[in-house]
């Protein structure tokens, strides 16, 4: 029999994780033609597989690509005799997707509905829409419906393929081999040293010599929940840098005088400084928490939050948006520099609103309020700057109950 070469271009295949009866879905679970198109011709993208393209909540499966050598044939035969009648080849077999990753777990906002006394399996229905950020959610009466608590997590597993882990404990220090040679013999050499001191002075030289984490070289004080004292001043004893910074000194402990604990947002806004400047002079007034309820947030030295029950408004709200504004607006990766700026979260139009007056020092980069959104898609919000009566009226609910 003859085979016929009907085309030699190059074909793209993909194995979908799923037992495919209608092409059309399999399709938009890709992401839709036009995306898949978009993965053929980079080679550094991926394809991704979401069984829900409607839900931000789910966690999509990653493919891998792969260079294959191969034909598509086409073979054609008869059902009654199921012989063979033509063979013609299609295309080269240049590149393959496969979905080898598991599947995590798939979030879906469900509640259940209203039933009655001959119901009697419960049915749920999705409020995804209700909950998603759209252009509606700033509307009035969008904004006063109820709606039900949805809670997730902060982010999905880090892994995409199961990996083996073997559990043993993990080594804090490493000892240095130390080789010694006495070249001159005449003379005294380290060794001889060694011996000549106690015991106690030879585990202290030994321990020196360990190799130890490397130590955080800035001047700021770094103090974790758990640690017992806090600092009650700077590191650095030296004087600031220059005149317009000494005035920036005292406009910065004024604010803590106000205000205990801040974070480094809402100082900019303040202070109308830059990053830079802020980075040098905060460590002669604050310091740094690291964890804990008031993470990533400057303290005035001196005072411990732990101790003080006012201090609770304080705490820090990690608040984060998985969907967008412009239903036609890409989501960027999570990885890369653009996810985090605020303009993949707000198109352009919008944006401009924001920023006529002051591009740098907006109050939208630490304020939550009812009638605008955030700027990013991950941002820190301290209590007191949650500016909804609801929000607050459960913060001061238990005021005065606590020491």
């Amino acid at each position: 029999m003859n085979i016929s070469v009907c085309s030699l271009q190059p074909v793209y295949t993909v194995q979908h994780p799923c037992n495919v009866k209608n092409s059309e879905r399999a399709i938009e679970t890709l992401g839709g033609q036009s995306r898949i198109i978009d993965v053929f011709q980079h080679s550094t993208s991926q394809l991704t597989c979401s069984f829900t393209p409607t839900n931000i909540y789910e966690r999509s499966l990653r493919s891998e690509r792969r260079k294959i050598t191969g034909l598509l044939i086409r073979v054609k035969r008869k059902k009654s005799k199921k012989s063979i009648t033509s063979v013609e080849v299609v295309g080269v077999l240049d590149t393959k997707f496969t979905f080898d990753t598991l599947a995590d777990f798939q979030y879906l906002p469900m509640t259940r509905k209203q039933q009655t006394a001959d119901d009697s399996a419960p049915e749920y229905e999705s409020f995804l829409k209700r909950i998603t950020l759209t252009r509606q959610c700033l509307e009035k009466e969008n904004l006063e419906k109820p709606c039900p608590l949805m809670c997730i997590p902060a982010i999905f597993s880090r892994f995409f393929e199961p990996t083996d882990y073997a559990f043993r404990p993990e080594p804090k220090t490493r000892r240095r081999i130390i080789t010694t040679t006495n070249k001159y013999p005449n003379h005294a050499n380290k060794s001889d040293d060694m011996a000549t001191k106690s015991d106690k002075e030879k585990d202290d030289t030994v321990a020196s010599k360990l190799t130890k984490p490397i130590a955080r070289t800035s001047c700021a004080h770094h103090v974790y929940f758990d640690t017992e004292q806090v600092p009650t001043a700077s590191k650095s004893i030296s004087a600031p840098y220059t005149k317009a910074e000494h005035n920036t000194i005292e406009r910065l402990r004024r604010l803590f005088d106000q205000r205990p604990i801040w974070t480094r947002a809402s100082l900019l806004y303040n202070l109308r400084v830059t990053e830079v400047v802020l980075k040098r002079i905060i460590h002669h007034v604050a310091y740094f928490c690291c964890n804990g309820p008031w993470n990533r947030c400057w303290v005035k030295y001196g005072y411990d939050p732990r101790t003080d029950s006012k201090s609770k408004i304080y705490q820090i709200v990690d608040y984060r948006v998985r969907s967008i504004l412009d239903p036609e607006k890409k989501v960027v990766q999570s990885r890369t520099n653009r996810a985090y700026h605020r303009s993949s979260l707000i198109p352009n139009h919008i944006l401009r609103s924001f920023t006529q007056n002051s591009r740098e020092y907006l109050e939208e980069t630490f304020v939550f309020k009812r009638t605008s959104l955030p700027l990013a898609r991950s941002i820190h919000y301290q209590l007191c700057d949650i500016q909804l009566d609801d929000v607050q009226k459960m913060i001061h609910s238990n005021d005065g109950q606590f020491a």
